[in-house]
């Protein structure tokens, strides 16, 4: 990506996204127990080993057509959706969780090539042992083609930092705007190095991430220049790719 392409495909997003977050914060208001209670929720629906081993067994008893409503039955707190999830992506025999093989990869890239990328689940039928969750990210992470895998730059490392301190770990919007990186080369980014780094400096920096349960996310003075100082976003993010000499890592 060119540095000076880097500012109009921001201003592109940047509007839609502000909105984005303004109705976020109402609903974040009128319902300030929802996050939480989605967080207590996701802990609740943790699976123990001994659940595991009774759902393969379950599974087992029925190999023809699974009765994911009378087996939920068995596990308290689970809907019969998660029950067939956990069978179809993670317990399930005969998922291939190792490495991909030459003749995978090319069967996905065909298929990438003819029908885009969508389609994950259909594609994943004939691969055997894999499920569209594993074939949208191999494509993503490993076979798109304009992935870099250089050493990270001063430039990319600021822009993720300004973007992540707007927009949370929004890592696929991140990587949209960005380009060359994919959303979980820059979530480990940010988490194994530029998370530490500004650590120390962030009430200093005003780089807290928004909180939408409350006022403060109005009295944001970074966030609320948002909406009427684009303009100073964009010429920030555009000098900061052009003083690092961005394109030189392509030499």
């Amino acid at each position: 990506m060119e540095p000076f392409t880097l500012p109009l495909i921001i201003s592109n997003k940047l509007n839609f996204r502000y909105q984005q977050q303004q109705r976020q914060q109402a609903r974040q208001i009128l319902h300030p127990t929802r996050k939480r209670e989605a967080k207590q929720a996701s802990i609740a629906g943790a699976w123990t080993h001994e659940e595991d081993q009774l759902l393969l067994k379950l599974a087992k008893d029925t190999p023809n057509r699974k009765h994911w409503q009378a087996m939920s039955s068995y596990f308290k707190g689970k809907t019969p959706q998660q029950v067939m999830n956990r069978w179809n992506k993670v317990i399930n025999p005969s998922l291939v969780k190792g490495n991909w093989s030459q003749e995978e990869d090319d069967i996905l890239t065909q298929w990438v090539h003819d029908h885009g990328e969508k389609g994950w689940t259909k594609v994943a039928s004939k691969l055997k042992g894999r499920i569209g969750k594993q074939c949208r990210e191999r494509w993503v992470n490993c076979l798109k083609p304009g992935i870099s895998k250089a050493e990270w730059t001063k430039a990319e490392d600021d822009t993720i930092i300004l973007l992540q301190s707007t927009y949370g770990n929004k890592w696929a919007m991140i990587a949209e705007i960005i380009g060359g990186r994919t959303d979980n080369q820059i979530k480990n980014r940010w988490n194994s190095v530029l998370k530490k780094r500004i650590s120390p400096q962030k009430d200093d920096l005003g780089l807290n991430e928004p909180d939408f349960s409350n006022d403060s996310f109005l009295s944001n003075p970074f966030l609320e220049s948002l909406n009427e100082e684009k303009d100073d976003i964009f010429e920030i993010l555009g000098n900061i790719w052009q003083d690092e000499n961005w394109m030189e890592k392509d030499r």
